[in-house]
């Protein structure tokens, strides 16, 4: 458990799924730091400090990855696939935050190294709740220590 706060790497491309997702994390007053980034390409390049992340100071090491599953260029479950073969980012937990309600989906998604699966709510106030959930759920567990 930590009462440091933790930073989250939120991948998002849907621009009205990314504003509802920022205003619940203010609207619940989340102390944690919320990165966002918009496609699994962006993603492994902040996370492998590539590009524009090449300083450590604009990508700090995220203590909990939100994955969207359906991302251009590289989708979430490629993404999960290639956090596992690197053994410097493996550790990271990941939450699945997906539309998808396939059982398959669900399972593949814990078959590549998903830490958790939620089916994104419909409804503003449902989110809401969820993304308050997640931040807490995150505060009861020890996260990995981050690596510069």
């Amino acid at each position: 458990m930590t009462d440091e706060p933790i930073v989250f790497l939120l991948v998002e491309d849907s621009e009205h799924d990314l504003l509802a997702f920022q205003r619940a994390w203010r609207d619940n007053d989340i102390a944690h730091e919320l990165r966002v980034v918009r496609d699994g390409r962006e993603c492994l390049d902040y996370l492998r400090r590539r590009g524009p992340y090449r300083r450590p100071a604009e990508a700090p090491r995220p203590g909990v990855i939100v994955l969207n599953d359906r991302l251009p260029r590289l989708d979430g479950q490629a993404v999960l696939a290639r956090l596992q073969e690197d053994t410097d980012l493996s550790h990271i937990p990941v939450i699945l935050f997906t539309t998808s309600e396939s059982e398959q989906k669900e399972l593949d998604s814990y078959d590549r190294g998903a830490n958790a699966y939620v089916v994104k709510p419909m409804t503003y106030e449902d989110l809401s709740r969820a993304v308050l959930r997640l931040s807490r759920f995150w505060e009861m567990v020890e996260v990995p220590e981050a690596s510069p």
